[in-house]
């Protein structure tokens, strides 16, 4: 169903459908998942109420599209061994538990919104910059992570 309502929630055009290519049904179910499960932070970040704002702002719902293909690659989902620290990480974290995926989805989108107010002056053409600064600090927490404990600890000591 086409409608300008679509744009307030962060799509680019009147309806979805075109902005889902990058991470297909999986990227709804992660932003369906991080609404439902960190209802607080979602709106903080949907809303963009954290922190001085650029004059133009990355569109929310993209964004998480685009977070659910950068994952998918940097945590080595497809592979069947993985061969970076990542990829090590989430295989570790995946046994632990069901939702590892949607855990480090919803801090990749915490980090990609704190490194987009760390950029001056952000704008559309600067979100690739962004999206490979979120990729580094993401890769950084992860590296020989064990536990989602030791991820939250590590975030703690590193703070953004």
């Amino acid at each position: 169903m086409k409608s300008e309502r679509w744009k307030e929630m962060g799509w680019q055009g009147t309806s979805p459908e075109t902005d889902f290519r990058a991470g297909g049904y999986l990227s709804l179910q992660n932003l369906l998942w991080f609404a439902e499960n960190d209802k607080m932070l979602f709106d903080a970040l949907r809303t963009k109420s954290r922190g001085t704002r650029s004059d133009f702002e990355y569109p929310f719902a993209v964004a998480g599209v685009n977070l659910t293909f950068n994952l998918v690659e940097l945590l080595e989902v497809k592979e069947t061994s993985p061969s970076t620290s990542s990829g090590i990480a989430f295989a570790r974290l995946i046994e632990l538990d069901d939702y590892a995926f949607e855990k480090i989805y919803v801090l990749a989108f915490d980090v990609l919104e704190e490194e987009w107010l760390n950029y001056p002056n952000a704008n559309y053409m600067d979100f690739p910059h962004v999206m490979k600064s979120m990729k580094e600090v993401l890769r950084s927490l992860l590296k020989d992570v064990n536990s989602f404990d030791e991820l939250e600890k590590r975030r703690k000591r590193n703070p953004l």
